[in-house]
Order: structure tokens, then sequence, then C-alpha cells
């Protein structure tokens, strides 16, 4: 089955016998990308992130559904880091609460 590194290796033209030997387990497989990327940032957002970040004291707009957050390109439409302004306490904030899951892209730790 094809899978993600599959297409991009595809992409940028990296011979098969030049290709990194990466457990198929451990890659997304090209049918799960387009919905299990943006549901697991949703639930990320909303689970972890978000209440990282009111911790700090910081006021998080609520966010949207997951249909919404779907329709409108995922994080590229909201994030719990959007209009939270900037400056030392925004930055501290970047350390403490990732803006990203741990193994979203396939590299899950064992």
């Amino acid at each position: 089955m094809k899978t993600v590194l599959d297409d991009q290796w595809s992409q940028v033209g990296l011979p098969d016998d030049q290709r990194p030997d990466v457990p198929r387990e451990r890659v997304i497989e090209m049918h799960e990308w387009p919905t299990r990327i943006p549901s697991c940032l949703n639930e990320y957002f909303r689970s972890t992130l978000t209440p990282c970040l009111t911790g700090l004291g910081f006021d998080v707009e609520e966010p949207p559904s997951l249909d919404t957050f779907i329709e409108e390109n995922g994080p590229s439409s909201w994030s719990p880091f959007m209009n939270l302004g900037e400056g030392l306490k925004v930055i501290e904030a970047q350390e403490k609460c990732p803006a990203m899951p741990e193994g979203l892209y396939g590299d899950a730790p064992e």
C-alpha cells in the first residue's frame, strides 16, 4: 500500500536504493492522511494545548467544531495561539506548550 513517505520520496526523486528504512507501521497511509491529521490536531488543541495556555493565564478563543476546523483548513484557520499577542510571555508559552503534538506525522515515540 502506498504511504505518505512513498509519495514524498517520489516527488523529490529519491531513488528506491537511497530511501531510509522506515518501518511501515510507523507511517501514516495515504488514505488516512486527509482526515487523521486535522482530527488529531483538533483533539490536541482542545485537550492539551488550550488547557496549557489557560493555565499560564492566557484567554484562548473558543475552538470551532471539528467539521468547521477541517473545512477551514485546520490550524491555518484556528489555533489556541491565535490572538495571544506577542512578547516574552508568548515566547515562554511556546516553550512550555508545544504547538503540535509529538508523533503527529508518524514519528510517535516507542
